[in-house]
């Protein structure tokens, strides 16, 4: 009966590799442009004037003022539609780059917006009903996922005009979150807000002067910043300010972070993440591996144990839901270094009067390569649903979206406001683009859809007696249950 079992399972992958391997010769000839990146870019001009001589290789097409709507998250909709010129940077490059495309395909942009909860349930409503109610989605990650498991979403390689090797689509569309030769999901640079989620640590450049930490930009730039020396550099600070000898939110901290999404992210810093293609290119879940013990205790022990951290599971700031805190607390200039994102440097920080800088998340060890992070699960990522009416209308203004967006609005955002307006000095700028080379997406963060392994860390941590291993091995069995079932999908023939 094993033998039988283990041939039968051996079947299967072979069928699932040759199903792939057909799924993606399909993809391939689908998405035609997949390989060909256009461009007359010559050498010596700045990014921006580089920029604008990138071809999209769109074809002139009238869609007889068709309306193009998207659904959106509220928290995001200015990075969707803009109804008019506001005297905002940022916002009058998404109005100028809304109506460039506009006129030039002859169709009319609208949003739909809510809460994510909302919006699925408002896709699900439609597309059940099979009414062709909108044309894109740029939806919160995780929450996306799970409409793409209810089959409510189209293979982004079906769509003609799609570029994914284009500089406006996160290359990780391709390497991580296409298996068989499909996308269900794709992300690129018409959503912003994957760009300032993404996880950094702030540090308080007069305080930590102040403590004789002078050096910190030498150290991350020679590969020294590991979470060893951030427990190093900040567990002393600590200043009981209130004078009540009872550690709390009125003291001053050398450390703070969240006890959620950005103390999780350390997986994802740490090379630690959830899945990983293995040889054949099959997503396969890498969350156990030999040091994931090491990393839950020596996080637990720098948020909980040294004196100079301060972190609050019972927080409850603007946000909510455990989040907030360690920004709360690096706008009001009572810590020396705190976890936070990008976004934080221009809406939360512009009368912080102390200059600051912005860093990469530390390191696991010296012998780790590069500095990694992620984006923070609430940003958005772009989906179709299968309801579309016109999938060339669909790929040929989405494409026009991102690439307008790379070329306009992006060096606006990152080169403007963040650079300028949020980064204090020119240090900052390099590390911010530091920063945004080490981004991770994961596929199995993606598709988590709540079921899977994305979360495990934060909540142990929370806990604060679990282990890695007894709480792996107490899911372990839903998980890949859950895992294989994403896969399946997938693999699964059309």
């Amino acid at each position: 009966m094993k033998r039988s079992l283990l041939i039968f399972i051996i079947l299967i992958m072979i069928g699932s590799l040759f199903a792939c391997a057909a799924a993606e010769e399909a993809g391939s000839i689908a998405n035609k442009n997949s390989d060909e990146v256009l461009t007359d870019e010559p050498e010596n001009l700045d990014s921006l004037a580089a920029r604008q001589l990138v071809k999209d290789g769109l074809p002139d097409k009238d869609f007889g003022g068709d309306r193009f709507a998207i659904v959106t998250q509220t928290r995001m909709l200015d990075d969707v539609y803009i109804e008019t010129e506001m005297g905002d940077v940022i916002l009058d490059a998404v109005y100028a780059r809304n109506r460039a495309v506009e006129e030039r395909f002859n169709v009319v942009i609208s949003a739909i917006d809510g809460i994510y909860t909302e919006n699925n349930a408002f896709v699900s409503k439609n597309v059940l009903a099979g009414d062709d109610a909108f044309d894109l989605m740029l939806g919160q990650a995780v929450a996306t996922s799970e409409l793409v498991m209810k089959d409510m979403m189209l293979d982004w390689y079906l769509l003609p005009y799609v570029n994914f090797a284009q500089p406006w689509w996160a290359r990780s569309t391709v390497d991580d979150l296409t298996y068989c030769g499909k996308a269900y999901i794709a992300i690129g640079d018409f959503s912003l807000s994957a760009m300032y989620a993404t996880y950094c640590v702030y540090y308080d450049k007069v305080v930590a002067e102040n403590y004789g930490i002078t050096d910190v930009y030498e150290i991350v730039n020679a590969g020294k910043w590991t979470i060893d020396k951030l427990s190093e550099l900040t567990k002393d600070v600590y200043q009981d300010l209130n004078g009540d000898g009872v550690k709390d939110i009125k003291d001053y901290y050398g450390f703070s972070t969240d006890p959620s999404s950005n103390l999780n992210a350390y997986l994802w810093a740490f090379d630690n993440p959830v899945m990983r293609k293995d040889g054949d290119g099959i997503p396969t879940l890498v969350i156990k591996t030999d040091k994931i013990e090491s990393i839950v205790e020596k996080i637990r022990a720098i948020c909980y144990q040294n004196q100079g951290s301060f972190v609050d599971n019972n927080y409850k700031g603007e946000w909510n839901n455990y989040q907030g805190l360690s920004r709360d607390l690096f706008r009001d200039e009572t810590v020396m270094f705190a976890n936070g994102y990008l976004m934080m440097s221009v809406a939360d920080f512009r009368n912080v009067t102390n200059e600051y800088g912005i860093i990469p998340y530390p390191k696991w060890d010296e012998a780790q390569e590069r500095y990694l992070t992620m984006s923070d699960g609430f940003h958005g990522i772009l989906a179709v649903p299968k309801t579309v009416s016109d999938s060339e209308k669909i790929g040929v203004v989405t494409e026009a979206l991102c690439a307008e967006s790379w070329k306009g609005v992006m060096p606006k955002y990152y080169d403007v406001a963040l650079k300028v307006k949020g980064a204090r000095d020119e240090e900052s700028i390099a590390m911010i683009d530091m920063i945004m080379e080490g981004r991770v997406f994961d596929f199995g963060y993606i598709y988590d859809c709540w079921k899977g392994m994305s979360f495990a860390f934060e909540r142990i941590l929370r806990d604060g007696k679990t282990g890695f291993e007894t709480y792996y091995a107490s899911n372990e069995q839903a998980v890949l249950k859950h895992y294989n079932s994403v896969l399946e999908y997938f693999e699964g023939v059309e």
